[in-house]
């Protein structure tokens, strides 16, 4: 029962002993324990400031790269739209070259044609002036006396040169 209901003494020796712990742990652990979780406390208060920062850091850099992806996805859209324009205009130019070299061999094969015909017709000029010439010889060759003779020599030589 003495466990139950202990004695004065004991209740005095062990409330002495008990302060004399306490007293000895306030005076050489107490502040040590404190200090150290202080010092805990403050890690851990700086270790979540640290983790806010970069979450916050974190965003700002999410937002940065969507900003730039969103502006690269633009840039590209912008010079794919400027090599289509320019595709445009280059074809254009090259239509316009086409046709104006078209129009200058045109132009020179007409030209090529008209000194043809003018060179074709100087030699048939030159053919009708000699045929001319042969049928008034043959003409003078012939009796001059005879005037039905002479029409048929004239119209003779007119058949040919159709026939030529």
């Amino acid at each position: 029962m003495e466990l139950i209901m202990p004695g004065l003494g004991v209740i005095f020796w062990m409330t002495l002993s008990f302060a004399v712990v306490l007293f000895i742990l306030r005076k050489f652990a107490w502040k040590p324990i404190l200090n150290t979780i202080k010092e805990r406390e403050n890690t851990i208060s700086r270790s979540l400031k640290k983790a806010e920062k970069i979450e916050k850091e974190t965003a700002e850099l999410n937002e940065t790269k969507e900003r730039i992806i969103t502006e690269t996805n633009q840039e590209k859209l912008n010079i794919i739209e400027q090599a289509k324009i320019d595709r445009e205009e280059i074809i254009k130019e090259a239509k316009q070259n086409a046709l104006e070299q078209s129009k200058k061999i045109i132009e020179e094969a007409k030209r090529a044609g008209e000194n043809e015909r003018k060179k074709i017709e100087a030699q048939i000029k030159k053919e009708i002036a000699f045929l001319s010439i042969d049928m008034a010889e043959k003409i003078m060759v012939t009796e001059l006396s005879d005037k039905q003779k002479h029409k048929k020599i004239v119209m003779d030589n007119l058949e040919n040169i159709h026939k030529n």
